[in-house]
């Protein structure tokens, strides 16, 4: 939300009536919903990345991390078949590109499997 929507919404009347849920579930300031769980602060990095300060879900510390936008998500957040020594993609798995840009962008770029 940017300060001037925050400003623009504060002049006008609250709310009245209760949300409608699930189609209308914000009213008044214009946000985005991201699915993003322990974010302290989130901001933009550049036009393909978000810029993150958020807990380690682990060790409770706090970390700056990119995250491309559209994306929602590190793969080195999760454990997952793709990461398996013997996993080979199947032929013309939409993923297969999808991974090795965000390999890519964790400096993982040797990992990203042809």
């Amino acid at each position: 939300m940017s300060v001037a929507s925050i400003a623009a919404s504060s002049a006008k009347p609250g709310l009245s009536t209760p949300i409608k849920w699930p189609t209308e579930p914000l009213l008044g300031v214009a946000s985005i919903s991201l699915p993003l769980a322990g974010l302290d602060q989130l901001a933009d990095q550049s036009k393909d990345f978000l810029a993150a300060l958020r807990r380690n879900e682990s060790s409770g510390e706090m970390e700056l991390v990119s995250i491309r936008k559209g994306a929602s998500l590190r793969l080195s957040d999760f454990v997952n078949e793709y990461d398996f020594a013997g996993y080979r993609y199947p032929p013309a798995d939409g993923w297969r590109a999808v991974h090795r840009t965000l390999r890519t962008d964790e400096s993982f770029a040797d990992l990203a499997r042809e």
